[in-house]
């Protein structure tokens, strides 16, 4: 993995080729990266394929991140998210301030789940 020890935050370039190195080293490749821009050049959020809490783990792994969790409550598809129908959460691996970019990174998928029995409620909360 690609270190930043004599600098305080890694270039967009540095964070982009820790995301490479990954790929090189197996790791599952991303269906989206977001870097930072600006002061938070060195953020990093990666997204694997949705309902693969494998590939979260994995990565979460090779990052030395904590370990993955789901986060939020059930979320509602359609105006919420880039699916078009059904529930879902977000399992995600995050580290506030990664050793290696000085920054915020994280690796998530939307897992597929069950409409909650109170969905009215949870939707109005999520408005």
């Amino acid at each position: 993995m690609i270190t930043t020890t004599d600098q305080q935050t890694a270039t967009r370039e540095q964070v982009f080729a820790l995301v490479a190195a990954g790929i090189g080293a197996g790791m599952p490749v991303p269906v989206g990266i977001n870097i930072g821009d600006g002061l938070s050049h060195g953020r990093l959020e990666m997204f694997v394929r949705d309902d693969d809490p494998a590939a979260v783990e994995l990565w979460a792994s090779w990052l030395n991140l904590p370990a993955p969790a789901m986060v939020l409550c059930p979320m509602e598809s359609g105006a919420h998210s880039h699916r078009s129908t059904g529930w879902f959460q977000p399992y995600e691996a995050i580290a506030h301030l990664h050793p290696d970019t000085g920054h915020q990174v994280a690796v998530k998928s939307y897992i597929t789940v069950p409409a909650p029995a109170d969905a009215e409620q949870v939707e109005a909360v999520a408005r």
